[in-house]
């Protein structure tokens, strides 16, 4: 080995002896042969003399095959070598397989000469033998070995232990005693648990039996497996090492990932199950197995569609409201978050038909879609009592009064001037419509529904995160609080590990929330529906526009020189917001300084090309200024178009709607944020997005309001995009951002929220 050196003590017999022997040998005359043989035999045994000489007269015994593999630990490092002792007892050096001297003279106990001789072939095989059963040795081309970090030393050495282990001769000798305690691997065999209920909440408590005799309880297990890292050792209290089972460790670091100290939530349970089946030992209380039992009957629950319920279910809308009425039996919080044009609604409604002789059911959703429940409600479930709060005359006593079959629909808007009174009153059923409303824990509107009273707790949205995954806490406090911990702990355990890339805290999560979150794509369920196309038209800026945003993205770039930490995010956000207002039209930013617009004169070209060929369009833009200019232009053209926006009241939204449904109108100009949600559009087969949202899902949403059931038609999105603007790289920022829903649900890596470096890129 190249860090260990071998001394020699060469006596003035060797010298006398190599002067008469060179490196090819010597050969003795047949006549000298017994007096050679007496030579070698009692010669001192400083001296080793190869005779290559076949007596027939000699008995032949066979060398030990015994390997040896000699350990010593540098710096963290490996070395050892694989060697032989095949003359022992009589000769004590070592060799290296299949080299060196092939055959010693001895005498026995009884003065009888004989001959070892070693069989090579065999020594190699057996060294083969070891070395490929050995996974991080198996490469090495000599029988020297050094294996670098700590960890592959621990590794090597539980390899050579198992090889010793399943029956086969080494022997293992630490040059310098045990330098590397390796104890053997503890699995499920030495683990012994006990669980009792506390609350909602089941504490647990276990313990380890190592092979001395002493226990490793399970929190300081749980500590070293924390402490350890991607490391497959723990290191105990004495400086040994031992290996935890892969199965053990996945399940106990998912069990610390979910855990609150030693305390898990009751609806977080399946880890704990799981470990419990497998352990040695286990101490149940009557809270878990009642748990169990409970857990087991609801699996049974088997509900049927109301017979009042006014239509035919899809065979996945079927499975929806199935999945919605088992948990609701339990009266546990359900996300539905199957994509937009699904059919949400009606699996809410049935749900709602199912659970009416229970009490009373609120609806909270955005103003724009409050309509289209009622609609929705007096379509499919007749038998049902409708009522919109906005209409109440006396709120107080017409909400105390709700009962059985009653359905109270509430808009967000109204929702934080009412919740007083809506608080009081005990729901049956409290649906969440477009629920990543919601989804800031800092608003008034969190604040109110999470007060609620309810037995059960239903969340309808395609985009259960939008940007972050603060999001989704906020969406399941107010479905099941506690199951994700408080946000600090929420913080702490998932959100920062995961924006770290952390997989196991990403998987960990996703066990958690699965269960209550039910999730289909259109390409998953809706084989029949036609496809959707989706293109980006850049447009280029004329000289002048050119001139015009660059003059402003050097202000925005002064402007930001020298923030402090307060103004920050607002500040730079307000000079985003005029770059981007910048790309869609020179007046949003100085009513004074009105350019030719090129973008305005791609997307005239486009919509004259539309109306055409028969096509009608959504036109969406965030901005309701921009969309003025583009309803006066439109106007002058000779278009005929409905518009939206978060100020049009609900009954002329409605109109709207139904207007251009039955064909009135070869345009519908829409807010993004008022009519990204809720409208039933599919008159239109084209969408045009004007200017790029910071969130595609919202954009999602948005063409959604075509592309959904009663399209007959393939849809096509058109999304303008100014040519080296901050949109470009907006929409570079979209696959990121599109994947946040996604990653969660199917496991893919989850994005974080922008920090304010990434916007300042933006601008520069």
């Amino acid at each position: 080995s190249k860090n260990r050196y071998e001394i020699y003590n060469i006596t003035q017999q060797m010298v006398n002896i190599s002067k008469l022997i060179n490196h090819n040998g010597i050969n003795i005359p047949t006549k000298n042969k017994d007096r050679l043989i007496n030579l070698v035999t009692n010669a001192t045994k400083d001296i080793k003399i190869n005779l290559n000489y076949e007596d027939e007269n000699l008995i032949s015994i066979p060398s030990s095959n015994k390997i040896y593999v000699r350990l010593d630990l540098l710096n963290s490092n490996l070395n050892f070598e694989i060697l032989y002792q095949p003359f022992a007892p009589y000769e004590e050096d070592f060799y290296d397989p299949g080299v060196g001297t092939k055959q010693i003279i001895i005498k026995n106990d009884v003065n009888i000469r004989q001959k070892i001789v070693r069989d090579f072939k065999s020594e190699l095989d057996l060294f083969k033998d070891l070395v490929e059963s050995c996974p991080t040795i198996k490469d090495n081309k000599s029988n020297n070995f050094e294996i670098v970090s700590l960890e592959n030393s621990l590794l090597a050495l539980e390899e050579l232990y198992a090889y010793k282990e399943s029956g086969k001769d080494i022997i293992l000798q630490w040059l310098k005693g045990d330098s590397l305690t390796l104890r053997k691997k503890i699995s499920y065999n030495n683990l012994s648990f006990k669980i009792k209920g506390s609350n909602n909440y089941f504490e647990y408590e276990g313990h380890i039996d190592l092979e001395d005799g002493n226990v490793l309880s399970i929190n300081k297990l749980l500590e070293k497996l924390d402490n350890s890292q991607n490391s497959r050792f723990i290191t105990l209290d004495d400086g040994s090492f031992v290996r935890v089972s892969n199965t053990l460790k996945k399940q106990l670091q998912e069990l610390s990932q979910i855990s609150n100290k030693n305390k898990v939530f009751n609806l977080s349970t399946d880890i704990l199950e799981n470990i419990i089946k497998s352990a040695h030992n286990v101490e149940l209380d009557n809270k878990w197995t009642e748990h169990i039992k409970k857990i087991e009957s609801f699996k049974l629950h088997n509900p049927k569609v109301p017979s009042t319920l006014k239509t035919k279910l899809r065979d996945y809308q079927l499975e929806g409201f199935k999945y919605l009425s088992r948990l609701a039996n339990w009266g546990i919080g359900t996300c539905l978050a199957d994509d937009m044009g699904l059919g949400k609604t009606v699996q809410a409604i049935a749900l709602i038909l199912e659970r009416a002789k229970h009490g009373p059911t609120l609806v909270i959703a955005p103003t724009s879609v409050c309509f289209n429940w009622v609609q929705e409600i007096e379509k499919f479930a007749p038998s049902l009592n409708v009522y919109i709060a906005y209409e109440l005359k006396n709120r107080e006593k017409d909400v105390s009064r709700l009962g059985k079959k009653d359905i109270l629909i509430c808009s967000y808007g109204l929702l934080t001037s009412i919740e007083n009174i809506l608080q009081e009153k005990q729901w049956n059923l409290v649906i969440l419509d477009e629920a990543q409303a919601i989804k800031n824990f800092n608003t008034k509107r969190w604040g109110a529904v999470s007060k609620l009273n309810s037995s059960v707790r239903l969340a309808l949205t395609g985009t259960p995160i939008e940007n972050h995954l603060g999001e989704l806490w906020s969406i399941f406090h107010f479905l099941n609080p506690g199951l994700l911990g408080t946000l600090k702990h929420f913080q702490t355990k998932f959100i920062t590990p995961i924006n770290n890339s952390e997989e196991l805290a990403k998987i960990s999560l996703k066990n958690i929330v699965k269960p209550y979150i039910l999730r289909r794509t259109k390409s998953q369920v809706l084989t029949e529906l036609p496809e959707k196309i989706e293109t980006s038209i850049f447009v280029e800026l004329s000289s002048e526009e050119r001139f015009f945003y660059q003059a402003l993205q050097r202000k925005a770039i002064d402007n930001l020189k020298g923030l402090t930490d307060n103004n920050n995010r607002f500040v730079i956000l307000s000079e985003l917001t005029k770059l981007r207002q910048a790309c869609c039209h020179s007046t949003l930013i100085d009513p004074s300084i009105n350019l030719d617009n090129s973008k305005l004169e791609v997307f005239m070209n486009l919509v004259i090309e539309l109306k055409e060929n028969n096509h009608k369009a959504l036109v969406f833009s965030q901005y309701v200024r921009y969309l003025d200019i583009v309803g006066k232009i439109l106007k002058d053209k000779g278009f005929k178009y409905k518009y939206i926006d978060g100020s049009t009241k609900v009954s002329d939204r409605k109109k709207a709607v139904e207007e251009f449904q039955s064909g009135d109108g070869d345009l519908f100009l829409i807010s993004l944020k008022a009519g990204g949600t809720g409208l039933n559009l599919t008159e239109a087969d084209y969408v045009i997005i004007l200017d790029p949202w910071w969130n595609p899902a919202v954009e999602d949403q948005a063409s959604g309001r075509a592309h959904r059931i009663g399209q007959k038609r393939p849809v096509t999105v058109y999304r303008l995009i100014t040519k080296n603007t901050i949109e470009e790289k907006i929409i570079n920022l979209h696959q990121s951002k599109r994947d946040l829903a996604g990653d969660l649900l199917e496991g893919q890596d989850i994005g974080g929220k922008l920090t304010d470096e990434d916007l300042v890129a933006l601008i520069k």
